[in-house]
């Protein structure tokens, strides 16, 4: 299955509100999911992708899952060059996901993770606003 049917499935069931679907393929597709989710997140609609996704990971209470999510989404968004507008909404979408996650796990460095993005939007705001002023 390459990576475009596999995600547009992911959104189909979310967008339709099959939430056991949407476990159960999440389930079964999430080696395929992590190891793809670099090609997407770049997209418009990645910050509905990272819901449908959240919505569909069942971790109960290890959160590894979540974690290796969040991981490769930092990961792609520091090396890719996006507009303030997207980084602001995937980021916004992560960050809302941290309450949920195992302390022991944020406290392994996955929030200084999710500090380092933003500041990196605060530094994109600096530089563009900066550049409008000249």
């Amino acid at each position: 299955m390459d990576s475009k049917n596999l995600f547009s499935r992911l959104k189909e069931l979310g967008h339709n509100s099959k939430r056991d679907e949407l476990r159960d393929y999440c389930k079964q597709k999430y080696e395929l999911i992590l190891k793809n989710i670099s090609n997407c997140i770049l997209n418009s609609d990645a910050s509905d992708l990272i819901n449908y996704l959240f919505k569909g990971l069942i971790d109960n209470h290890s959160g590894t899952s979540k974690v290796k999510l969040i991981d490769k989404v930092l990961q792609t968004m520091r090396k890719e060059s996006t507009s303030l507008t997207h980084c602001g909404d995937v980021v916004s979408r992560l960050c809302l996901e941290l309450p949920r996650l195992p302390v022991e796990h944020l406290l392994e460095g996955r929030a200084s993770r999710m500090l380092e993005c933003n500041i990196y939007i605060q530094q994109r705001q600096t530089l563009w606003y900066g550049h409008v002023r000249r």
